[in-house]
């Protein structure tokens, strides 16, 4: 695990989970299709199950549930968030270590711009 340290006076040391070192990477690949995205990193410790990135991509509505690994599972509360996301026509999606899951699909995300992604989306 990678180690941050905090910019608090007593400068606590924390060990950054391997889920957190996945936010850049996501943020840089949808960024690099869409420059002018607005994306919300969550930390809604009030209500579980909401997805850890929401984005607006071209006016879609984008919702990201991240996992470190692939063996990593949903919560169902997850799951059904998603569903709930997809069923008002946003975009819910699970990223899991290197595959995206999206509407059946297994998709290599690193390999693909989310444009290429999303061209079965539908358009706003």
């Amino acid at each position: 695990m990678s180690r941050c340290t905090t910019g608090w006076s007593q400068r606590k040391e924390y060990a950054l989970s391997k889920e957190s070192l996945l936010y850049p990477k996501i943020k840089e690949w949808i960024l690099a299709s869409y420059p002018d995205a607005w994306l919300y990193r969550t930390t809604d410790t009030f209500r579980v199950g909401i997805p850890d990135i929401i984005a607006c991509v071209n006016g879609l509505f984008l919702a990201i549930e991240v996992k470190a690994s692939e063996e990593k599972k949903l919560m169902k509360i997850q799951e059904y968030e998603l569903g709930q996301i997809e069923g008002a026509d946003g975009i819910g999606m699970a990223i899991k270590g290197d595959t995206l899951y999206w509407r059946g699909r297994e998709i290599k995300w690193k390999e693909v711009t989310l444009e290429e992604v999303l061209v079965d989306a539908p358009s706003c």
